[in-house]
């Protein structure tokens, strides 16, 4: 009989019981991980002495363009079950930022100059459009007329529209 308090004894003989430590761990909330070796959401429960828990570092996908990545776990990512545990995970919003521009778009990143990208973005990041002419060549170039918006600091998903002739 294994990890069952009920069985059959059909003939004579020793019935002998064999017990397992458990310990109990403590997850804030239900993370996806590979519990000795199978992937699973991690809750808290007991779990067998020994057991080993490897945290899956995936984003956590909230809604529409809004997203949380892990920057953190404690004890570790992955660990063995020798004692009650907590497990904290540290978590980081970011937003899905769009930019809509016929040329590329620099700008002051948290104060670093860069060319940016649609992609996504930590939670208070702040950018700063830069308004450039953009040469394609000698003869053609793209001047600004309009960037909207052209400060912003990253709470929600948003789109940059850069307007240029």
């Amino acid at each position: 009989i294994d990890f069952s308090s009920e069985g059959e004894v059909s003939s004579p003989g020793t019935i002998s019981g064999y017990y397992y430590n458990e310990y109990f761990v403590n997850v804030e909330f239900p993370i996806q991980a590979y519990v000795n070796g199978t992937q699973m959401n991690l809750n808290s429960g007991w779990y067998i002495q020994g057991t080993n828990i490897q945290i899956i570092n995936n984003s956590i996908l909230l809604g529409q363009g809004i997203r949380e990545v892990i920057t953190s776990v404690s004890p570790a990512i992955d660990f063995i079950v020798n004692s009650p545990v907590t497990v904290t995970i540290k978590l980081l919003p970011q937003y899905f930022i769009t930019f809509n521009s016929p040329i590329p778009v620099k700008a002051l990143v948290n104060g670093t100059f860069e060319e940016v990208e649609t992609g996504w973005f930590n939670n208070n990041t702040v950018i700063q459009i830069e308004n450039y002419t953009y040469y394609v060549n000698n003869l053609e170039r793209y001047v600004p007329m309009s960037i909207f918006p052209s400060t912003l600091v990253v709470d929600k998903p948003t789109t940059v529209t850069v307007n240029a002739i």
